[in-house]
């Protein structure tokens, strides 16, 4: 399971007027400070206005991208097990009046302010019936090259139409996806009451993973989103998956 450190994000926002019926922004500004700000930004838009948006981190590779924290969260005191996580730091996104006519333009309005502050990677906008979806688009390999990157979640997934709990659907896509690009996943974020009491009869045919599970989570009457967050230098911490899926549940805009 993905260790974030420091996920707490401070957010600093002002909404003078309306954006699709939602107090909003000629004037709006979002400070954050997180090891992954991307992930805190979109989080504090989809908070603010109820919009679905969802996250997913880039493979990080490269040293610099990285941090060490190995030493401030072992309780145990074993150091062997390393504990990386992304170097992020300060976003701060002010979008000028021409980036507030709809979520779309506001979110790449982020996209583009996160280029021009430094931090790792690159992202990218999808977006599936009733979500955004905030991907990689490019990140650092190990030797500082950039290197193209697709979501991991737009790996195809088939599903037979039968009726299964969100924690088996949600299953199902995520073992799918492992089979498909040989990546590991974790999985977390809502109650276990939620997760196994809520049913879902829905079925796929060879549709992005991402489509799909926002089609499943737009069947749920509580409004869910995810996070995927990426673990970097889990090699060096045997049983350490490579993605965490982190459901989340979206409250009502301020």
């Amino acid at each position: 399971m993905t260790v974030c450190l420091g996920c707490a994000s401070l957010g600093l926002l002002s909404f003078p007027r309306e954006i699709n019926g939602v107090q909003n922004p000629q004037s709006i500004e979002i400070v954050v400070i997180d090891p992954r700000p991307m992930a805190a930004a979109v989080l504090e838009l989809e908070t603010r206005f109820g919009w679905r948006v969802t996250y997913e981190d880039p493979r990080f590779a490269h040293a610099d991208d990285m941090e060490d924290v190995t030493s401030i969260v072992r309780k145990d005191g074993d150091l062997s097990k390393t504990v990386m996580i992304p170097k992020g730091g300060l976003l701060v996104f002010r979008p000028d009046v021409a980036a507030t006519s709809s979520p779309r333009q506001m979110l790449e309005s982020l996209l583009e302010t996160y280029v021009l502050s430094g931090h790792p990677g690159r992202f990218a906008l999808a977006e599936s019936p009733g979500y955004f979806h905030v991907i990689p688009a490019a990140i650092r390999d190990s030797a500082g090259r950039e290197l193209l990157q697709d979501s991991v979640l737009a790996s195809p997934v088939s599903l037979t139409l039968v009726d299964r709990s969100l924690n088996e659907i949600v299953g199902a896509v995520l073992d799918q996806v492992e089979a498909v690009t040989g990546q590991t996943f974790g999985m977390g974020g809502v109650g276990n009451n939620l997760m196994l009491q809520t049913r879902v009869r829905l079925g796929a045919d060879n549709e992005p993973a991402n489509s799909v599970l926002a089609r499943v989570f737009a069947a749920v009457d509580i409004p869910l989103s995810w996070r995927l967050f990426y673990s970097p230098g889990r090699s060096d911490s045997p049983g350490i998956k490579d993605y965490h899926f982190n459901i989340t549940t979206i409250r009502p805009p301020q």
